[in-house]
């Protein structure tokens, strides 16, 4: 364990390097939070920001970011300092995401393989891509066959089919942006380098601080904005069963990341969202300004039918390798620019293929009409619905739809 002479030689050593001896702010802010640790004290944010930056008591979290964007910053030097003076250093500081404590971790590093070994390693790994990619292309095809047998002609008159005329017979080029997965970045000691990863239980930055929490001795860190997206089922999917309506309609289209989505797309496009509700992004305030919506703590299907009507409520639960239901919301909604905007999303992939595979069915499609026929007097623009889609291990059995709503036109939701 360290005492505090030596965590105080390492504090000098940090301060005096090259990455820190002209920053005199942030110099006196890793100062702070290590006279914070030798008292055995977790600093708070009005306390950096009375003691550090010199606010006053108008000070107010949610409008000044002053603490947490030169917080953020430190780490960054940190993890520089760490890249080039202090990358023999085996104690290193460490301020975890989402608090002001730093910690002093011990850091092992392990030999670097030789260049023969390394070599070995890189041809073993291309011989292996390469009977994966030719075991990948014989799959594929195989699976092509079967959907193009499954994949009926869609009517090209499209005038009686709810959704999809508002998108192949409009002026506004289409855009399907596909939901990624959250993924991060975790230091592996035995490569001597960052890697991207992925845990079910990581969805947010929320999630990622907490796992840095729960294991403080690990690195985490935040991927950069533009790293590659990461796709699942719940986003490709359903494109196998929507993509076939634009390209036998002749209309173009073009294949996004959620997370790459400006709001200039949101205003030039027609948009198509696929996959999961964690992933709306910037959609995803928009639809919490409506009826139906998840809740993804408690994993529920929620759909306020209105004034004098109950709510109703649908719990997802069970494996999806297992027999199972899961639960789909899909949104058709006015554009910010008189433009459309579709939103199929759902807790596993089985709720946004099963949902795909209905609205792109013309003899359900004309079931959705007729249901909004009978209660409204005819067909909305704009509406939302919850499906029940049962399925078994990324395969889809039956949808149905258990709640459906008008959405009126006028609403402000951009």
């Amino acid at each position: 364990m360290l005492d505090k002479n030596a965590k105080q030689d390492i504090l000098k050593k940090i301060l005096s390097s090259a990455d820190f001896e002209h920053s005199e702010k942030h110099q006196k802010l890793l100062t702070y939070l290590f006279n914070a640790s030798i008292k055995g004290e977790i600093p708070h944010e009005h306390s950096i920001a009375f003691d550090v930056f010199n606010k006053d008591g108008k000070f107010n979290t949610n409008e000044d970011t002053t603490v947490r964007v030169n917080v953020y910053h430190l780490r960054k030097k940190l993890a520089k300092y760490y890249q080039n003076e202090g990358k023999h250093d085996k104690i290193r500081v460490k301020i975890p995401t989402g608090h002001y404590s730093l910690k002093f971790i011990r850091y092992a590093k392990t030999r670097r393989f030789s260049k023969t070994h390394v070599l070995q390693i890189i041809a073993g790994l291309a011989v292996l891509i390469i009977i994966l990619l030719a075991v990948s292309s014989l799959y594929l095809y195989n699976q092509n066959r079967i959907l193009i047998n499954q994949v009926k002609p869609f009517p090209q008159k499209l005038d009686h089919y709810p959704i999809w005329s508002n998108f192949l017979d409009s002026s506004f080029p289409t855009l399907i942006a596909l939901a990624e997965i959250f993924h991060f970045k975790k230091y592996d000691p035995v490569l001597d380098t960052w890697v991207l990863s992925r845990l079910g239980s990581v969805e947010n930055e929320t999630d990622l601080q907490q796992l840095e929490e729960q294991y403080p001795s690990l690195q985490f860190d935040l991927c950069p904005a533009g790293a590659p997206g990461r796709f699942t089922m719940n986003s490709i999917g359903p494109l196998v069963y929507v993509q076939p309506l634009f390209t036998q309609s002749g209309k173009n289209f073009r294949l996004q990341r959620s997370q790459a989505i400006t709001p200039g797309d949101l205003k030039k496009n027609n948009i198509i969202y696929l996959g999961y509700y964690q992933s709306l992004g910037v959609f995803k305030d928009v639809t919490q300004k409506l009826s139906f919506y998840f809740d993804m703590d408690q994993k529920l299907a929620i759909a306020k039918m209105g004034s004098g009507d109950s709510t109703l409520i649908f719990k997802h639960a069970g494996s999806f390798k297992e027999h199972h239901n899961d639960y789909s919301i899909v949104y058709h909604l006015p554009g910010p620019n008189a433009n459309s905007v579709l939103i199929i999303s759902s807790f596993t992939s089985t709720g946004t293929m099963g949902v795909a595979k209905y609205l792109t069915n013309p003899a359900q499609l004309l079931e959705l009409k007729t249901m909004f026929i009978e209660k409204y007097n005819h067909m909305p623009d704009y509406f939302e619905l919850v499906f029940q889609v049962s399925g078994y291990y990324r395969t889809d059995f039956n949808a149905q739809i258990k709640a459906y709503r008008r959405i009126d036109p006028d609403i402000d939701l951009w």
